[in-house]
């Protein structure tokens, strides 16, 4: 089974004023455009530049990743990383994706993100369904 780690940066100050002024954090309780990295509880990974997230226990994203991140969909440790002081991804570049396998991490650059619709999410086949 695929083991899902979250990486995490966090600077405490540039954070709390972030998260009072940024436009983000009010378009994710309202439009549902950002998610937390924390919130992310299982990956899944139909190729090698392409990852669906859940989100929460029913938000799903898809991430396209700028090159093939070699060995996805393989055993190994998968991670996001929030760029920048805020846990809060909005868009394409706060995003990295890490995949960690014997002998080496890879990260790969994240070009495209967005949440999935309900009909989306039901057209993934089930094994592929994070």
């Amino acid at each position: 089974m695929f083991k899902l780690q979250i990486v995490h940066r966090f600077v405490l100050a540039p954070l709390l004023l972030g998260a009072l002024a940024s436009p983000c954090l009010a378009q994710s309780r309202g439009g549902n455009d950002c998610f937390l990295a924390r919130n992310v509880s299982n990956f899944s990974s139909p190729d090698a530049s392409t990852v669906y997230l859940r989100v929460g226990a029913n938000q799903f994203w898809k991430l396209d990743l700028m090159e093939n991140c070699l060995r996805l969909t393989r055993r190994g440790h998968i991670g996001i990383r929030a760029n920048g002081a805020s846990p809060w991804i909005c868009r394409p570049i706060q995003a990295t994706i890490t995949n960690r396998t014997p002998g080496a991490t890879r990260r790969c650059s994240v070009t495209g993100m967005r949440r999935l619709t309900p009909d989306e999410v039901a057209a993934i086949p089930s094994g592929l369904r994070p």
